[in-house]
């Protein structure tokens, strides 16, 4: 990506500065996640409750408080962009808040009534989850975060919000 676009994105991310700025990556989109996140010691918790084995923890989805000017996000940005390896999104919530919401989205109800595991965080399922969302999911899907930024399947970032109750999407 060039290094205008991620200039770019991180002009949107970034553009409140009373925002929580945020990324939700997969780790097992990512190898090398847990040592990036370790090393550059910011604010993070994975979305699984409880302890994690080894091998889980380099596999869980991770919430991530990303900073301006900070070497991790440009390198989670451009990873999020390449890979399609998780969203970012902007929030008048702290992590820990974050962190309890999005793990309720973990889980989803098939019409069997069985339960699965739900990847909402993989960019082609959640782009697919805002567009085709009713009025009510969208309020719900917004209720904590004022605006998700997306990969789509051109690569391309989408930044998405609600302006009169309707999703808005562009392109940056």
């Amino acid at each position: 990506m060039k290094p205008g676009k991620i200039s770019d994105l991180e002009n949107v991310l970034f553009r409140n500065p009373q925002s929580t700025a945020f990324a939700i990556l997969d780790g097992a989109s990512i190898p090398d996640l847990l040592d990036q996140l370790y090393k550059k010691r910011l604010q993070f918790d994975s979305l699984y409750k409880g302890h994690l084995t080894p091998d889980m923890a380099e596999v869980v989805p991770y919430i991530v408080q990303l900073e301006k000017d900070c070497p991790f996000t440009r390198w989670a940005l451009e990873s999020l962009v390449s890979k399609s390896c998780g969203i970012l999104g902007s929030s008048m919530n702290s992590l820990r808040i974050l962190k309890k919401y999005f793990r309720q989205m973990l889980d989803a109800e098939m019409p069997d009534g069985k339960i699965v595991s739900f990847r909402f965080y993989d960019p082609r399922i959640f782009n697919i989850l805002l567009t085709s969302a009713s009025e009510a999911e969208l309020t719900g899907y917004f209720s904590l975060v004022d605006e998700y930024l997306v990969a789509n399947e051109d690569s391309e970032m989408l930044a998405h919000r609600i302006m009169s109750n309707q999703l808005m999407s562009e392109q940056i």
